[in-house]
């Protein structure tokens, strides 16, 4: 749990649809990335791609240094990450997990990748 609230966050928001033949996999090692960097917030993984909100103190290069590998994964290369800054803790803790959308369309049954 972050305990300093006066200081400053970076924000990214993304998502990317692109093909993760083993999202829990990829859960694992962004899991482990994300503590490792002190980033916190939100990361939905699917077969059909990922959608989050993570954060980080401005104070550390940890939300640059997880951009720019996940930027070097294939099928990330071209995400279009919308950055911001804050002064309020955006989120307490990371969570990082496996769904069945990445965007809730209550149809998944019948999109493809490939589709969008």
């Amino acid at each position: 749990m972050i305990e300093d609230r006066e200081m400053a966050f970076r924000i990214v928001l993304f998502y990317k649809y692109t093909s993760i033949p083993k999202p829990s996999d990829f859960v694992a090692t962004q899991h482990a990335l994300c503590t490792k960097l002190g980033i916190t917030g939100r990361l939905l993984v699917g077969a059909e791609g990922i959608n989050g909100t993570l954060s980080c103190p401005s104070s550390s290069s940890g939300l640059h240094d997880w951009i720019d590998y996940t930027s070097s994964l294939k099928g990330f290369e071209d995400v279009d990450w919308k950055l911001s800054e804050g002064n309020a803790i955006p989120f307490e803790c990371l969570t990082v997990k496996v769904v069945n959308e990445i965007v809730a369309t209550g149809n998944s049954s019948n999109l493809e990748v490939g589709d969008i």
